[in-house]
């Protein structure tokens, strides 16, 4: 993950790099965004079936740093990245 210095932006890189059966994702924490912004998340990759669940999405940083997400990388060796911007 990195951050603007004045944290109005961030991009998230996810990777799922081995194969699990039958276990839930790990949920994602953010760290260094501002907790008391708001963010809209815009999926940079999105696949041939469309964009993941987060995408076009506002969600209070604070939520995203304490809660976090889980990641949306269903099939073996996907990836996701995600694109904040404090609105």
């Amino acid at each position: 993950m990195y951050v603007t210095e004045d944290l109005s932006e961030a991009v998230m890189f996810c990777y799922k790099t081995a194969h699990y059966s039958c276990q839930t994702m790990p949920r994602m924490l953010m760290a260094g965004i501002d907790p008391d912004a708001t963010y809209r998340i815009t999926e940079l990759n999105p696949k041939a079936d469309g964009p993941c669940y987060l995408n076009d999405t506002t969600i209070k940083g604070s939520l995203l740093m304490d809660t976090g997400f889980e990641a949306p990388l269903w099939s073996e060796y996907s990836s996701c990245v995600l694109h904040l911007q404090k609105i």
